[in-house]
């Protein structure tokens, strides 16, 4: 099930990839309940917020970032 920011970011340009292909789409939400917060979600969230740095990693490990202090200036 989606989360309730989820319902927030689709549609966004940087989300083109971010979501499974129709998981919003097929999610079977009633408008009134997307953005409710359920104690349930906790688990969830965090498994998400793993998950994505996991992802962050992943990443990083192919295109290093880097830091720039200049740029904070």
């Amino acid at each position: 099930r989606p989360l309730p920011e989820d319902w927030t970011l689709r549609g966004l340009e940087w989300t083109n990839n971010y979501f499974p292909q129709g998981w919003i789409e097929e999610a079977k939400v009633d408008d009134e309940e997307q953005l409710l917060e359920l104690s349930s979600f906790v688990a969830l969230r965090k498994q998400r917020i793993l998950w994505l740095a996991y992802k962050l990693v992943e990443v990083g490990l192919e295109n290093p970032l880097i830091y720039q202090s200049c740029l904070l200036m």
